[in-house]
């Protein structure tokens, strides 16, 4: 979980620049900043300069040092593979790495058609990968499809769209945040309809047609699975419904958890008393506890404190500053974001503004997860 996260790094980094000097010649020095997946590698993260010798840090531990000389410019890292070199071609810089990899380096201006392209080929390989693993799945679910129907129309809640502060918000205590949920920001969403109830076994089994939990029982949310594993189980049950269901952003998240726009300004999601709302660490008994056994908040969704963890959407990386409309979070990273506490741990985490972070291949019985439905 967050704090406890194992280090993967990619061999391929993103690097923007730009910078004068004739085509064919080595510059004197770049403008701009490193990048390595999501995360910022060299120097200081808003900007930098890179001479012709220089070290930085990749995520504030892995040495890099980097030097131009002969219309080479070399990377290396002690631990990394991220020797290459480069040509120049009008004001766009390519590299060719040594592990077979290959990247083009945009000017600034194109930097963010660049990374949306990026986006966009990632997640529909995501997509592809998880619809072919749900092939399977789905010729044994179509024998069941009342049934799943029947179940999950009485299962959402409609949201209304609206604008809330994300974050440490004042009643979350702040010697009780964490350092990235203390950004607070003003966020818009739109209308959108999220699971009353955790996703449960009886669901999951009828779906998947096996049941993965450690604590069995119909009514208790499903859990020991994984990110990758959850995006099978959509891919499935869209096919089989023809509608588009998937995880809430993390934004509905917490907007849904504090009440949207019901919301009374509660500590946890439904009340200031966690014992009325939540399965915790001080009063589930070590154990899953049936959804909706406990009060509601205020749009009538049961357990976004307590009980499991849930997944959402969103790759895991700071808010940063300023408003925001809909956000998805970073377009790729290491680590998924998962919310709620459960009732493995202890008040403070489940507040409804905590983040925690594991990667999108990790089960544990703590964890399942929620539906949302576009309207």
């Amino acid at each position: 979980m967050k704090k406890a996260k194992a280090v993967t790094l990619w061999a391929l980094c993103f690097l923007f620049a730009f910078f004068g000097g004739s085509e064919g010649a080595a510059p004197s020095k770049f403008a701009g900043q490193w990048v390595l997946g999501s995360d910022a590698v060299v120097g200081k993260p808003d900007s930098m300069r890179l001479f012709k010798n220089g070290k930085g840090v990749v995520n504030g531990q892995t040495d890099v040092s980097w030097q131009i000389e002969n219309k080479r410019f070399v990377v290396s890292s002690p631990t990394l593979a991220l020797s290459c070199k480069y040509q120049l071609s009008g004001y766009e810089l390519t590299l060719f790495f040594d592990a077979q990899n290959s990247a083009v380096y945009v000017k600034k201006e194109k930097l963010e058609k660049f990374r949306a392209k990026q986006f966009a080929a990632a997640e529909a390989e995501r997509a592809r990968q998880a619809a072919e693993t749900a092939k399977p799945y789905i010729e044994q679910a179509k024998q069941r499809k009342s049934q799943i129907e029947r179940l999950l129309s009485q299962y959402f809640v409609h949201v209304s769209g609206g604008t809330f502060l994300m974050g440490c918000t004042v009643e979350q205590d702040t010697a009780d945040c964490d350092k990235d949920e203390k950004i607070v920001n003003s966020v818009t969403v739109g209308n959108f309809q999220i699971g009353k109830y955790e996703v449960t076994q009886n669901i999951w089994e009828l779906v998947m047609g096996d049941n993965p939990s450690a604590y069995k029982g119909d009514n208790l949310p499903v859990e020991s699975v994984s990110w990758e594993e959850v995006q099978v189980f959509i891919s499935t049950l869209n096919v089989l419904t023809g509608k588009k269901y998937r995880l809430p952003t993390e934004a509905e998240w917490e907007y849904a958890a504090r009440g949207g726009a019901k919301s009374k300004g509660y500590r946890y999601s439904g009340s200031n008393d966690i014992e009325a709302v939540a399965w915790y660490g001080r009063n589930s008994g070590s154990k899953t506890r049936q959804v909706g056994s406990k009060q509601a908040n205020e749009l009538g969704i049961y357990d976004m404190s307590g009980n499991v963890w849930e997944w959402v959407r969103d790759w895991y990386g700071s808010y940063g500053t300023g408003a925001k409309t809909n956000p998805t979070g970073p377009r790729s990273g290491h680590y998924r974001v998962i919310r709620g506490g459960s009732w493995h741990y202890n008040a403070k985490l489940c507040r409804v503004s905590n983040r925690d972070v594991i990667t999108p291949d990790y089960r544990f019985s703590n964890l399942g997860f929620r539906l949302a439905l576009a309207p």
